[in-house]
């Protein structure tokens, strides 16, 4: 599909810069992650070998984040990274980073080609740093139909809807919620909680002075703690989210907070949204779009190689391109329109809601705040010490994370 929907300007432009491969950092390791990256790399070395991957072992963010700044200090960037657009701030005050277009009568034709939010997250200082591969929905959670229909449970559209399907799961011997104490994943879920609590206003103001300070900060504590009361000891800590994708597939929870990506890899696995399971958003959240804009982030190269990248950068942004790989990884084009779409009814209902009137888009943490490094770090150690130690209360963790912004580390 990807090569067919290909425009030839877009293929005659990629090997006109040829200069060799084009080395790119990433962590897609996971069944829909590879799906997604196929979709990108055949479109790529079609005519000949433009892509060359440099996957990190084990498939996690932290991890790629440690080699990619250790490259970057040592002199040795890669071409390209896959990186949350919101992160493309940081390596850009750096000067990491290469520009790759401006606005202006000179930009190239694919910019004006892209979701408002897509283009404003790769743009560092009005200058297009990254290239804006899809955008994810962070507030979903997935139910799985099969126990739903079974046991008649009420839709989870609110806190306790989600609370009186926990008993009956509970009764039943099927834990409510898939869950992983690793830090990434418990902000993410930390995040949706914040954005129940505070609401879409009080969630912005989080990078503003005094964000943290707010006492819903507190109540979203006190509900993840709550949630974490629903999983059984033995699935608490678990390694990662395709793990806990498989529990959750095998019918053992009936409950997955987790990004739209879940939707890319139960695909992958050969489940059928609607059929197997249906998605919806946090409770308190519904009217919200809390997002994410995956980019890969382009570095400081000679002259020929940043040709090069520009024109990657039209062939991943053409049509067919971005329906394959978006459609692989559970999130949403980053075009504005398109004439075909994918064949998934539930998929192509995820792109077109962003057209909805009344429907507010919110950047993630990742994106506003620009989570990174030692701050994600710190976050993400201070949910865990939270959540695996019952004696330490929301007011003392509130504190340390009003503290911390204070600082000017969160």
């Amino acid at each position: 599909m990807a090569l067919s929907g290909l425009a030839d300007p877009a293929r005659s432009a990629l090997r006109a810069a040829d200069s060799g491969p084009l080395e790119v950092l990433h962590w897609w390791t996971s069944s829909s992650e590879r799906l997604a990256l196929d979709a990108l790399e055949s479109v790529a070395n079609h005519d000949h070998k433009v892509w060359r991957n440099a996957a990190v072992p084990g498939g996690a963010r932290p991890s790629a984040a440690t080699v990619l700044r250790t490259r970057l200090l040592s002199g040795d960037p890669p071409d390209l990274a896959h990186v949350p657009a919101g992160h493309l701030r940081q390596l850009g005050e750096g000067d990491f980073l290469a520009e790759l277009a401006q606005d202006g009568a000179a930009a190239p034709a694919w910019l004006g080609g892209l979701l408002p939010q897509a283009l404003d997250a790769v743009r560092v200082g009005g200058r297009v740093m990254g290239i804006p591969l899809g955008v994810h929905r962070l507030n979903t959670l997935v139910c799985h139909k099969g126990h739903w229909d079974r046991l008649g449970l009420p839709q989870p559209t609110s806190w306790d809807a989600l609370q009186e399907a926990a008993r009956a799961l509970d009764r039943e011997g099927i834990a409510p919620l898939v869950w992983s104490d690793q830090g990434w994943q418990l902000l993410h879920l930390f995040e949706n909680l914040l954005l129940s609590e505070l609401g879409a206003q009080g969630f912005e103001a989080l990078s503003g002075p005094g964000g943290w300070e707010q006492p819903g900060v507190a109540a979203a504590l006190e509900r993840l703690r709550r949630l974490r009361g629903l999983v059984p000891v033995a699935q608490r800590r678990m390694t990662g989210w395709a793990q806990a994708g498989r529990e959750f597939l095998l019918g053992r929870a009936g409950l997955w907070f987790m990004p739209d990506w879940s939707r890319g890899e139960l695909a992958a696995w050969g489940l059928r949204e609607g059929r197997d399971y249906v998605v919806t958003e946090v409770p308190g959240t519904e009217d919200l779009f809390l997002f994410q804009v995956d980019s890969l982030a382009a570095f400081d190269t000679p002259p020929e190689r940043k040709a090069e990248v520009q024109a990657l950068a039209q062939v991943l942004l053409s049509p067919a391109v971005q329906v394959a790989y978006n459609s692989a990884k559970g999130s949403v084009p980053v075009l504005r329109a398109l004439t075909a779409y994918s064949s998934d009814p539930a998929h192509r209902q995820h792109w077109m809601a962003l057209s909805e009137p009344g429907l507010r888009m919110v950047a993630g943490l990742a994106h506003r705040i620009g989570f990174h490094g030692l701050r994600s770090d710190l976050m993400a150690q201070l949910l865990r010490d939270y959540v695996g130690q019952p004696a330490l209360s929301a007011r003392t963790v509130w504190r340390q994370m009003a503290q911390l912004n204070r600082w000017g580390l969160a």
